[in-house]
């Protein structure tokens, strides 16, 4: 890819991200716990994240699923890449970048994501470093409101593509992952 189409392609998802930040801050989140611990019944371990109040919630999940005996790991740091290992609410331990290879399941958030599994982030690069400390074939979900399910979306060699999609309307499989 060229420069031009490299600039072009990182304007476009830019205005993407501005234009989904903005409707996000008018609706009302949905709560997608029930969803989350419906797919990590019976895993010994995970890996999610403390939604943001412009995010589908998801600190309900964290907590069924720590009393549960499931291990949840969450992002520790959004500079350095680490995770800390869910105990109670306040407290956490913190974990190396290779604590992740422990999740038979990751969820991460996302402003939206096309049929084919391209997720569309913050623009920080963070979970697309992160990811790559996950073990080789686990399933990765983006959590995302029913109207950001998108057809497609601008990809860089970099992204890495989720294979499926939790909504406030249940989960759908992404092309990546059929």
């Amino acid at each position: 890819m060229g420069d031009i189409a490299k600039k072009s392609a990182a304007y476009r998802k830019q205005l993407l991200r501005s234009r989904l930040l903005a409707g996000r801050r008018k609706a009302t989140m949905p709560d997608i716990s029930s969803t989350i611990v419906d797919l990590c019944t019976g895993m010994g371990a995970v890996a999610l994240y403390r939604s943001l109040p412009e995010e589908p919630n998801t600190e309900t999940a964290i907590r069924q699923l720590g009393a549960a005996g499931v291990q949840v790991l969450l992002p520790g740091s959004f500079t350095d890449i680490c995770w800390t290992r869910f105990t109670s609410m306040g407290q956490t331990e913190l974990e190396d970048p290779e604590a992740l290879r422990a999740a038979e399941l990751i969820v991460v958030p996302a402003l939206a994501v096309s049929s084919d599994g391209v997720r569309l982030g913050r623009g920080g690069g963070w979970y697309d470093r992160a990811l790559h400390f996950a073990t080789p074939g686990t399933p990765i979900w983006a959590a995302v409101r029913a109207v950001e399910v998108l057809t497609e979306l601008p990809a860089e060699p970099h992204d890495v593509r989720v294979s499926g999609v939790i909504t406030e309307n249940g989960t759908v499989k992404t092309k990546t992952a059929q």
